[in-house]
């Protein structure tokens, strides 16, 4: 499988976008899942502050599924997602990643006490030829 990935950086306004193109398989009926991920936190030090009241959030046209963070290790998805976020109320943050592709997944997953991070993340299968494009932004929450 040769995967091609493009990134632009869209000056003033916070946005990456991310294109993750399957340019060519061995196997022209292979299908490959193409998972574009960001695991965060936030602090000054190398241990993340308190990640209490953070909400994450995975959002769709019929359905929308959200996690107040409490560090019990849970995770939700969207079959069909247009966008998922972390709000960071603390730093007045929101972190989102956005997708327009037709059957994409979205999940959100909190971390425990060891591994005390979020992660918010963007699934597709894929075959020759097709791509994931998402879009990652990091924004003033209010």
């Amino acid at each position: 499988i040769a995967v091609q990935s493009i990134f632009r950086f869209k000056e003033g306004t916070g946005e990456i976008e991310i294109t993750r193109r399957i340019v060519d398989t061995s196997d022209p009926e292979a299908q490959v899942i193409v998972d574009e991920y960001i695991t965060g936190c936030y602090g000054t030090t190398e241990y993340p502050e308190d990640l209490a009241g953070v909400v994450l959030k995975c959002l769709g046209p019929d359905d929308n599924q959200s996690i107040e963070y409490q560090y019990k290790c849970r995770e939700k998805t969207v079959q069909c997602a247009t966008r998922v976020e972390a709000m960071i109320p603390h730093v007045d943050t929101r972190l989102s990643m956005n997708v327009q592709a037709d059957h994409a997944s979205g999940y959100i997953r909190e971390g425990f006490a060891f591994s005390p991070m979020y992660t918010l993340g963007i699934k597709k299968t894929l075959k020759a030829r097709e791509e994931l494009r998402t879009w990652l932004k990091v924004e003033k929450a209010s």
